[in-house]
């Protein structure tokens, strides 16, 4: 048992370090199950996921830590009610001021939204609204006034800070799903192209399918780092899916040569 869990490592590895370097191996990808192909992106969504989520995982973290230690030192006795909040204290409090992010509460009304311009995501409670900047290209705005007749103050937030504990956990998870739900879809859909606009190759589409699947390896590799060194590029979802397509077809093309097509 203990060779056998250690030779399906070296397997994986092989696999990965052969799906981004060695086109010519895609041959050999070709003589393996669906089944295979699909629990190899399980794999590497699984082992990408927890790589990729590690600064999202520390950041979390740090903020939760942050934000325990503001709550226990100034967010005593706060209160939101009737679409404001309240508390008897000096201000701007600042919970956190790294240089990539800023949380800040200021009921004074002499911080306006732009204060998150400068940092790459943050959150600003105002008198009446909370606004968070999740990225550049998102912010999400929260008047307390949507809360009605609720009184929300230390006892409600009393009730959910062990919860907090469990974000660090969902957000690898939700990575590690985004990789191979994601990765089962692009696949599909660089598949369903190749098969309409690339007809001079002869092959089955569930062989097809199975080369868009270690056609991923490369672009999900380049999203991990992406991910790990907070790198931004725009449209990257499309180039993502273009890179897929460029394996695809260089694969094909070696694969046509040494005659492992199925019609």
């Amino acid at each position: 048992m203990k060779y056998n869990s250690e030779n399906m490592k070296i397997n994986l590895f092989y696999k990965i370090f052969n799906s981004i370097t060695n086109l010519k191996s895609y041959t050999n990808f070709l003589k393996e199950t669906l089944g295979k192909a699909i629990l190899y992106l399980f794999l590497i969504s699984l082992i990408f996921g927890i790589l990729g989520s590690m600064r999202g995982v520390i950041n979390s973290n740090l903020e939760i830590t942050d934000f325990k230690n503001v709550y226990n030192q100034k967010l005593r006795n706060f209160q939101i009610k009737d679409g404001e909040f309240k508390i008897d204290k000096k201000m701007p409090i600042i919970i956190s001021n790294r240089s990539n992010d800023y949380y800040l509460i200021d009921t004074s009304g002499k911080t306006v939204q732009s204060a998150l311009n400068k940092y790459d995501r943050g959150i600003l409670i105002l008198k009446d609204k909370l606004i968070e900047k999740i990225d550049k290209y998102n912010i999400q705005v929260i008047y307390f006034n949507s809360f009605g007749s609720n009184i929300i103050n230390q006892d409600t937030i009393n009730e959910y800070l062990p919860l907090l504990r469990m974000i660090p956990p969902f957000i690898t998870l939700g990575i590690i799903i985004g990789y191979f739900i994601g990765g089962l879809l692009i696949a599909l859909i660089v598949s369903i192209f190749v098969q309409i606009f690339y007809r001079r190759i002869n092959i089955d589409f569930e062989s097809l399918y199975k080369i868009s699947i270690y056609s991923l390896t490369a672009p999900l590799f380049l999203d991990t780092v992406l991910s790990v060194f907070k790198i931004d590029i725009p449209y990257w979802t499309f180039l993502y899916a273009i890179i897929t397509l460029i394996y695809v077809v260089i694969a094909l093309k070696y694969a046509e040569k040494n005659n492992q097509l199925a019609g």
